[in-house]
């Protein structure tokens, strides 16, 4: 059987035998509708069920020029034209076409010049707001203080270079965010904010472009250390990318708004 869907800007065409495979629930809230994906990458691959192997971290994803693995998929690509690649599979089920999506949709964001960031994003005005930070740093949080906006993604970023600006796709991860779910479709890229708790009200400033950088290599998710710094260099002369420093105990939206005036 075959089976097509769009996600963090890249097509899949998928072939594999039996039923055994099939995307899990949190991959399908962040499938993007036929009529406003718009991919930027296209990828055909040639699926197989394999046996069961060892257990391991399945959030783990090892990578190489060529190459993505994790515990219960591994997959080799090559490319075929510019956007379009040509893939080979092994699966595990049940979980190994979900795992493959994203590990696969990572690697083929940075083949195009682009990144995957740790981040939640809220749509601002049809455009996207993103919060960036390590775990446990209030990007969630943040996000909840977004009143009147709505979320694009809850732990994970795609963004892809286009010859008009940036572009963001929500990717499956995260703790829910208490606000409405934005269609995933590709979205222009207002700003990125690093979040960084303190004991004080908070505030907004903007990072030159060294501190922007180094903000952004922090939450990098994407494998390979050239293209992706590459990557986070041109998105951070690109994007503005500011810190949000302060308690996270109201409302954020009015300030972003202001910012971003």
């Amino acid at each position: 059987m075959s089976a097509r869907w769009v996600m963090g800007g890249v097509a899949f065409e998928v072939a594999f035998e039996g039923d055994a495979l099939a995307l899990g629930e949190e991959h399908l809230r962040f499938v993007s509708p036929p009529e406003l994906a718009r991919p930027l990458v296209v990828v055909k691959v040639d699926a197989s069920v394999r046996s069961a192997g060892p257990r391991e971290d399945p959030r783990r994803i090892d990578a190489g020029p060529d190459w993505v693995r994790t515990a219960d998929a591994h997959v080799r690509w090559r490319r075929e034209g510019h956007g379009r690649y040509a893939a080979e599979a092994e699966l595990e089920a049940p979980y190994g076409l979900s795992h493959m999506t994203t590990a696969l949709t990572g690697a083929l964001v940075s083949a195009e010049g682009g990144v995957v960031l740790h981040a939640a994003a809220v749509v601002l005005e049809e455009r996207a707001v993103l919060l960036i930070g390590p775990s446990g740093a209030g990007k969630t949080s943040a996000a909840c203080l977004c009143g009147g906006t709505r979320w694009l993604a809850k732990d994970r970023v795609a963004l892809l270079p286009t010859s008009a600006g940036w572009r963001a796709w929500g990717m499956p991860g995260g703790d829910d965010i208490t606000l409405p779910q934005a269609p995933n479709r590709p979205l222009p890229v207002a700003a990125i904010a690093r979040i960084r708790r303190a004991d004080e009200a908070p505030s907004l400033r903007r990072l030159d472009p060294l501190r922007a950088l180094v903000a952004l290599r922090e939450s990098t998710q994407t494998a390979g250390s050239e293209p992706a710094l590459d990557a986070s260099a041109a998105l951070a002369e690109a994007v503005p990318v500011y810190e949000l420093r302060g308690r996270l105990d109201r409302p954020l939206t009015a300030s972003l708004r202001e910012a971003l005036a």
